[in-house]
């Protein structure tokens, strides 16, 4: 069933691109222009935290070639294995 009432015209006389100088880093502006719906809604990156991806966090995966290409030992598996027993 479509939407009569909030059509693409309806969207298109209320959406706004947020302002190139816009602070994508402040979390409680982002917050409450996620907040913004009616006769203004924003459009655009909203907020954006910047953090290390997951290769960056662990040294051990920068140094050596694809987990994928590496050998398993299962002898590795039985030290963590100790761990939570």
């Amino acid at each position: 069933m479509w939407n009569r009432v909030d059509t693409f015209a309806w969207y298109k006389k209320r959406i706004y691109y947020l302002d190139e100088d816009y602070d994508y880093t402040n979390k409680d502006k982002a917050y409450k222009k996620a907040l913004e719906f009616g006769d203004r809604i924003p459009l655009g990156i909203s907020y954006k935290a910047e953090k290390k991806t997951y290769e960056d966090r662990f040294q051990f995966i920068k140094d050596g070639p694809p987990l994928v290409d590496r050998e398993l030992d299962p002898m590795d598996a039985e030290k963590l294995m100790e761990e939570f027993i």
